[in-house]
Parts: structure tokens; sequence; C-alpha cells
């Protein structure tokens, strides 16, 4: 059984985060905590630690209610274990920062959390979330269908291989789907130095896989990246912390985020 976390920002209630680990309790147990964060703060930097101010003038109460409710309807109809905070007047990023230190995953929807914190694609909450989680997060749109694919998203930095490691960790129940492992790097003869070692690795935990490389440079870089030929999760290391995400340049993770066309996966050391 896994620990989720599934955090909403108070008033909106994500039914892609939920529907998502739904998903994943069908293909194995999940206990799930909901965090309902408050919608009373925003960030003033670019850093958790930088300081809040008001947002809005409060978190209606009977809202963040209608909305556990909710969430707990649904925990038992599909008979999920869970459990919920409630402390919502004080839950504030750190403290979800400091909670995920203590789940396997954390699930958030890319199009509700902290809707109103401005017009920026991930905004500046769901950046600093996925900057700073203590576990792997997927970011998940509301409406998606399961993944039936997976692209991983490769680089030379450790971080990348630590990235490969927890998904197949903490989902090796989506191992078994088909996975193309996509290394970005400027080498020309299509190999890189740990091609064997990314092999061995991949073969004791993926049934149905493909390894590439593609040069960032190459003018097809990074439109034609990503084509699945149905629904499919993104799997990416660090999220602002690596190089991988210099070769981005407009960062191709936030394109898929923002854009919310399918469930991406970032963890980072």
């Amino acid at each position: 059984m896994k620990k989720i976390i599934v955090v909403f920002d108070g008033i909106h209630y994500s039914k892609g985060a939920f529907d998502f680990a739904r998903e994943l309790n069908e293909l194995n147990p999940v206990f799930i905590t909901a965090v309902f964060a408050p919608q009373t703060i925003v960030l003033t930097g670019d850093d958790a630690s930088a300081g809040y101010i008001p947002l809005l003038e409060g978190t209606p109460t009977d809202i963040i209610e209608s909305n556990i409710v909710e969430f707990e309807k649904n925990c038992k109809n599909h008979k999920i274990d869970y459990s919920v905070h409630r402390d919502f007047n004080d839950f504030a990023l750190p403290e979800l920062v400091r909670e995920s230190l203590f789940a396997d995953l954390l699930l958030v929807g890319s199009e509700l959390f902290f809707f109103s914190a401005g017009i920026e694609k991930p905004n500046i909450y769901l950046k600093t979330l996925l900057h700073n989680s203590k576990c792997p997060v997927i970011v998940v749109p509301e409406k998606f269908a399961f993944p039936r694919e997976v692209m991983i998203v490769f680089s030379d930095r450790e971080d990348s291989v630590f990235a490969l490691k927890q998904f197949f960790y903490i989902l090796p129940e989506l191992t078994k789907l088909r996975t193309s492992i996509v290394f970005i790097g400027k080498n020309r003869d299509g190999d890189f130095s740990f091609h064997k070692q990314l092999e061995e690795l991949v073969a004791t935990h993926f049934t149905n896989y493909t390894i590439e490389s593609i040069n960032p440079d190459n003018e097809k870089f990074p439109k034609g990246l990503f084509s699945p030929a149905g629904p499919a999760l993104l799997v990416c290391g660090s999220y602002g912390r690596s190089h991988l995400w210099d070769l981005f340049k407009k960062s191709f993770a936030d394109s898929a985020i923002s854009s919310h066309s399918l469930p991406v996966f970032i963890s980072h050391p």
C-alpha cells in the first residue's frame, strides 16, 4: 500500500487529481491523505520561504467543508482508506512541503491549484510545490485518460536516474505499459556513454520499452519529442534544478503541464 497526498487549494476540488488516485487504487490499494490548503496566502518571491501576503480575505469554510464531504463520499464509494487535514486555516505551502516528506506520492491538479494566483502557467504556487516537494509529484489535468504508455525524459545527470528509479519503485504497476525512454544529449551517433548500464537497469523493471537519443539542437526538438499513440504519462527529473531543464528552453515539462494534455510525474533528490 502507498500513502498518497491529494492536495486541493481549498475552494477548488480537483476531480482529476482524485480520479488518478482512484485509478491507482484499482491497480493496488492506496491510502489517501487529503490536504485542503487555504486561499489566504500568495508568494512574494521565487521561493516558499520568501514570505506571503493575503490573496483573499479568507476561504469560505462552507465551500471547504463541502469539498471535504465530496472527497470522503468518493473514498467511501470506491473503498479507499483515507484521512483529511482539516487545519486548512493555518495550512500553507511550507507545511505542505513538510507533509510531503511523509508520503510516497503527491497528486495535484494542474488547472485548479491556486487558480486565482495569476495567469502564469504553471503558477508560482505550483512551481514552488514542484521545486520543493520531498516526494515525487504527479500533476494531473482535470480531464484525462489513465495512461496506457509512459515516456521518460532522460539527461546525463544523476537526478535523471533518481527520477527513473523513483517512478518504478513507487509505481511498479505502470512498468508493464509501453515505455519510451528518451535521452536528451548532443551526441551524434545516437548513443551515450552509460547506455549499457541504463539498459541493464531498465530491463530489470520494464517489460516493454525502447531507448532512444535526441539531440536538443535538432530543429524537431522539442516539437517531435513526444507523440504518444494513446493516453500517456510523462516522467521527468528535477524541476528547475538540473541541466535537463536548460535544454528545454521554454520547458517541455511546463508546456505539458500548462496545456493540461497529460499527467506529468516529477521527482528530484
